[in-house]
């Protein structure tokens, strides 16, 4: 097919009606000169768009790629040329006239005859949506189609004030100058740019396309005030200059703000200068080129990150050149990284959560061994030791015994071989035997102690004040200290229907204590008050330490658990009540495991940072991006990441462990990562130990009473073993002691009752003890079987 070439020849007739500024055009040429104005003579034409008779037009040839879409011009024979569009040949247009406010109210036209003795002047006007000073002149080739209802306002003279415009990208434009004489800039004289001093805002031609209309200020002496702007530096907004070159303005006031400077590097933002900003040094400047935005000046450096299993692939401007050669895991998994010099299509913003030499090492999970005594350094393992992450364990070429944890950590990490594993720290490093103990209370406050007994398994106690234990077997001993933290929930029922809760965390205040209890702080967002023992009661204290509540009685030996009234004794009204209860040991840390594919591709560890109005915890990511929530009302775990709900729940359980619906091969598994509690020996010298030997089987052995006097054997130790006599020996000598006490410094004893048992036990072996059991017997005159008995024969003893 042959090309089709562009016709250098006119093809098109413009006819602009003198009127009304109206244009029609038709296909073809006419032998005339551009701009010269005809009469339309005949004949009338049909269809539309027609010339109309006695109407005079202002023609102009044209060249158009295709005009096949106009009718043919009428013949050259159909017009008269006339001097110009007030010929008398021509048709006479009714009278309009350009109304131009100074305010900036859209220019109009109107067709009141009065105006027309107020040609070229400034009159007070009044229209609709308008009423003020306007310039008056006469519409020309502007439309005259729509004029409005216009009057002058009393006939009373204004004027308005010069001020300087810059103009730009327009085809031309009116203006009245500083003599009241309406000025016509031509396109060729508008472009690319112009600053006037005008009394009126400049009127566009209507063909123009994305023009600017800048109002500078008043002109000074009928000039454009001097204006100064500023250059400041892309990339250090420290490096600024100055310029009042007009050259600058395009830049300034258009959409292409980023410059280059000739004899000057770096790239610039030109700008106004900011109220109150000194013009320093202005400089002359020559723009060599311009762009958008700083990025576009200064070039772009991209990054591609390519998923490791090879499915994804992100396009990023975030500066990752500290991981070029790396592997970093994301939000969305494992990348490599590879540096572009384009700005690529689609963007997104990169948060990198580590960094990784290879792709396996990225994309496989880790797990922390801590030693349970904290001496041995931690131990990093890319064994699977899933199974046994809360437990402990012994691995191979190692005497301790390591608490194993998920963890995000991976620098030096090994392979273990495990050879056993243990409920907890102390099962695993108690190699001792299960002794017979009796611990008593000597302090001046119950104490509550955990034991591990022959099973290893422990066993809790509370001991009053002078308490001791039944003889118990265990291998070892442990204090249970005073609560760290307890939740207070507070609720308020206004309407019985629809309760409102909250629940605050209560921390222990590190080496604070009054009365010998810990001092808690209790914050209710910036203000905080206490919680203390007043010797009597737990009390909340607000921050000027006014108490305000009363807890009367505590349910627990440990912490601060029950039901609060006011203080002094009162009880709340039934709409409010106040109530406290242990923290969560239990479920108190979960992992969450993003799957894809069934291969693990980011892993978080979530710790409890609150608790809702309902009491269930509230567990968060460290960095708090990651957010696991209940909700009420559908008894359902919700998961959110950046605050934005990611539409998966886990629901009817209270631990929040199990998989998230909906699961397809995208999907999220939740795990207990909590640790158990290792409990601390801190014994003081109030807490008394007795040992009575080894357990056999979970039992004490027998009593054994030692007897460290040199006795021959039998001889003041008649009827009973050496043991038991010095047992009832001993038992009377403190007897006799308490007497003492109670004669010498009134100390009565209290335990009368059981004091006369052990006395009769000794007066029957001292009796026993008066006879000897190796003195020769005489024959005796009475028979054995005679029921008598003789004091010193043997066969009556």
């Amino acid at each position: 097919m042959a090309d089709v070439k562009t016709p250098v020849e006119p093809n098109v007739v413009k006819f602009l009606d003198c009127c009304t500024g109206i244009e029609i055009i038709y296909r073809g040429t006419l032998p005339i000169v551009n701009g010269d104005i005809y009469v339309y003579i005949g004949p009338t034409l049909l269809p539309p768009p027609q010339l109309e008779l006695g109407k005079c037009y202002t023609i102009t040839l044209e060249i158009q790629p295709n005009p096949i879409g106009y009718p043919p011009v009428p013949a050259f024979s159909s017009f008269s040329l006339a001097s110009d569009c007030k010929d008398i040949k021509c048709y006479q247009c009714p009278n309009c006239y350009l109304v131009i406010p100074c305010d900036g109210t859209a220019p109009f036209v109107t067709q009141n005859v009065i105006f027309g003795s107020y040609l070229d002047q400034f009159v007070t006007v009044s229209a609709p949506g308008f009423k003020g000073c306007a310039y008056v002149t006469l519409a020309g080739n502007i439309d005259c189609t729509n004029p409005v209802q216009a009057s002058l306002d009393g006939d009373v003279p204004c004027d308005c004030r010069l001020q300087c415009y810059y103009i730009e990208n327009t085809n031309g434009f009116l203006y009245v100058d500083e003599n009241n004489n309406l000025q016509q800039v031509s396109a060729l004289d508008a472009k690319p740019f112009i600053k006037v001093c005008s009394k009126v805002p400049p009127v566009i031609e209507t063909s123009s396309v994305d023009f600017q209309v800048v109002l500078l200020g008043d002109c000074i002496s009928n000039t454009c005030p001097e204006q100064c702007y500023k250059l400041t530096n892309c990339e250090n907004p420290l490096e600024v200059i100055y310029t009042n070159s007009d050259t600058i303005l395009p830049y300034v006031y258009g959409t292409s703000t980023v410059v280059n400077l000739l004899n000057r590097e770096g790239c610039w933002i030109a700008s106004e200068l900011a109220r109150g900003e000194v013009c320093d040094c202005p400089i002359d400047i020559t723009v060599v080129a311009s762009y958008e935005k700083c990025q576009d000046c200064i070039g772009y450096i991209s990054y591609k990150l390519t998923s490791c299993n090879g499915t994804d692939i992100i396009y990023t401007l975030s500066d990752l050149s500290a991981y070029l050669g790396k592997v970093i895991k994301t939000d969305c998994g494992c990348y490599t990284i590879e540096q572009l010099t384009i700005l690529p299509p689609t963007v997104q913003d990169i948060f990198v959560l580590d960094s990784y030499d290879e792709c396996i090492e990225c994309t496989r999970p880790y797990w922390k061994l801590e030693d349970c005594t904290g001496v041995a350094a931690d131990i990093i393992t890319y064994t699977d030791v899933s199974q046994y992450v809360g437990k402990v364990i012994k691995i191979e070429n190692c005497d301790e015994c390591w608490l194993v944890s998920v963890t995000e950590e991976h620098l030096n990490a090994t392979t273990v071989v495990v050879l056993e594993n243990y409920v907890d720290c102390i099962a695993c490093a108690t190699d001792l035997p299960c002794i017979c103990t009796v611990l008593t209370n000597y302090s001046d406050k119950p104490k509550t102690y955990i034991y591990l007994d022959c099973d290893k398994q422990y066993q809790e106690i509370t001991l009053q004040p002078g308490e001791s234990t039944d003889r118990t077997c265990a291998i070892a001993w442990y204090t249970v200290p005073y609560c760290s933290c307890f939740v207070v929930k507070l609720t308020i029922s206004i309407n019985p229907d629809f309760p409102s809760s909250e629940a605050y965390i209560v921390n222990a205040i590190p080496g604070e204590e009054i009365n010998g209890y810990p001092v808690y702080e209790l914050c209710q967002g910036p203000t905080c008050g206490t919680i203390s023992f007043d010797g009597t009661y737990w009390v909340i204290y607000d921050e000027n330490q006014v108490p305000l509540y009363q807890l009367t009685n505590n349910q627990s030996d440990t912490c601060v658990i029950g039901d609060w009234e006011y203080y002094g004794g009162e009880s709340f009204p039934e709409s409010f009540a106040i109530e406290t209860y242990n923290c969560q040991v239990e479920c108190n840390c979960i992992t969450l495991e993003l799957y894809s594919n069934g291969v693990v591709i980011g892993t978080y560890q979530l710790n409890i940072v609150g608790y809702d109005g309902d009491a269930y915890p509230i567990y968060a990511s460290s960095d708090e991006v990651v957010e696991l929530i209940h909700n009420s009302a559908t008894d359902c775990w919700e998961l959110f990441s950046n605050s934005v709900n990611v539409g998966v729940t886990l629901c009817h359980t209270d631990c929040p462990v199990g998989t998230f619906n909906p699961a397809g091969t995208v999907y999220y598994q939740t795990k207990d990562c909590t640790k158990p509690i290792i409990y601390p020996t801190n014994f003081t010298s109030t807490d008394f130990f007795q040992t009575f030997g080894e357990c056999q089987n979970g039992v004490c052995p027998h009593p054994v009473f030692p007897n460290n006097r040199t006795v021959r054997p039998g001889y003041n130790t008649p009827i009973c073993t050496p043991e038991k006599y010095d047992m009832i020996t001993c038992n009377f000598a403190d007897i006799l002691y308490k007497i003492v006490l109670e004669k010498r410094y009134g100390i009565t004893n209290c335990c009368l009752e059981e004091d006369d048992k052990w006395l009769i036990r000794k007066e029957l072996i001292d009796l026993q003890a008066l006879k000897d059991p190796n003195y020769n017997c005489p024959d005796c005159p009475c028979s054995c079987n005679s029921g008598k008995t003789c004091a010193t024969c043997n066969c009556g003893n």
